[in-house]
């Protein structure tokens, strides 16, 4: 049985917010946090209020558990975890349906909680709401040097500040 079963909710979330937390200072060595401890006991953890991520102040690769923190999805429910979306044993990356389908569970056409965005099909919305409400962001820390013409070129990441994003949605994927 995993670990992760055992786990608090927030127990869970360290684990993740030890490398995807953003700055985190360290209040004792590195390697002597072990899960299910306070991870707030090992680390000061870098916080993002709601309003700093709706500013976008906090680069899309600088800290994900905080911008997650910051969804509407995240406030509303005492069950969302990193793990809820993320099977941190498989390769899934870029897997829209999948994650698509993850969402669905809470978002279901059922639920009432589903996507109002009339431009798209239902069978559409439900394959693929993750471009809209998780849209791809600019890095504002990350770039790559293109060869000898040391060109920057930008890195984007998928915002985990879900929400409403009205250009994606105005855009139609």
């Amino acid at each position: 049985m995993s670990l992760s079963v055992w786990l608090t909710r927030q127990q869970k979330l360290d684990l993740c917010a030890l490398c995807h937390g953003g700055n985190i200072r360290k209040k004792q060595p590195s390697f002597s946090y072990l899960p299910g401890e306070p991870l707030k006991d090992y680390f000061d953890i870098d916080s993002v209020n709601t309003a700093a991520a709706n500013f976008g102040t906090v680069d899309v690769h600088g800290n994900q558990y905080g911008l997650m923190k910051a969804s509407r999805c995240f406030r509303e429910t005492e069950t969302l975890t990193c793990n809820t979306c993320h099977d941190s044993h498989r390769n899934e990356r870029g897997n829209k349906v999948l994650f698509s389908q993850r969402c669905m569970t809470c978002h279901g056409v059922d639920q009432g909680h589903f996507c109002t965005f009339k431009g798209l099909t239902v069978s559409v919305l439900q394959q693929n709401c993750i471009d809209c409400h998780m849209p791809l962001q600019q890095s504002k820390t990350i770039y790559f040097n293109s060869g000898a013409s040391m060109k920057q070129i930008p890195y984007f990441l998928r915002t985990h500040k879900i929400g409403i994003y009205k250009q994606k949605a105005n855009e139609g994927n």
